[in-house]
């Protein structure tokens, strides 16, 4: 069975337009994938060879205080953007509880919300990072997100956090 490392902890960093920006994931995750659950395969294949590259974003399923959005809906918007960008349609989503701080009212907040993991399959790396990206706009927009956090980990460590606006 290939592991894949996974750090569901909280997130913290300096924003320079927005200062100290924390996301607190909190409550038990819940896997899912698009392919369903398989049992463990008899042979295991490797994707590649090198440093295991994924992307975490972590969306926020309400807007203004109000559950709007489902995993159906962020599920659907994923699939096809990255079926549009050819790339493979595989991910995984978590769903759980999240509490962050506002940024403009310094209310806390907390709502549903989801992790997407991004694998990086054997595509560039300049063109994975750019298509994760990409896809934390895309939901920010679609799904009227304050701002949706893209996470770029090399080997189970993240490298990169971004603090995607739209």
């Amino acid at each position: 069975m290939t592991v894949l490392p996974f750090h569901n902890r909280a997130l913290a960093f300096e924003h320079p337009q927005k200062g100290y920006v924390r996301y607190n994931p909190c409550g038990n995750p819940k896997l899912e994938t698009l392919s369903g659950a398989r049992p463990n395969p008899i042979r295991a294949d490797y994707i590649k060879f090198g440093p295991s590259i994924v992307a975490r974003l972590m969306v926020g399923l309400s807007v203004k205080g109000r559950n709007t959005y489902t995993i159906e809906h962020l599920r659907t918007l994923t699939r096809a953007y990255l079926r549009s960008h050819k790339m493979p349609e595989n991910s995984t989503f978590v769903v759980q509880k999240g509490v962050y701080t506002h940024k403009r009212s310094g209310k806390i907040i907390e709502e549903d919300s989801s992790q997407i993991v991004l694998i990086n399959e054997g595509v560039s790396n300049k063109k994975f990072f750019a298509v994760a990206r990409g896809l934390a706009e895309h939901i920010c927009k679609k799904m009227q997100q304050e701002s949706v956090i893209c996470e770029i980990q090399e080997n189970g460590i993240p490298k990169h956090i971004y603090d995607i606006i739209a």
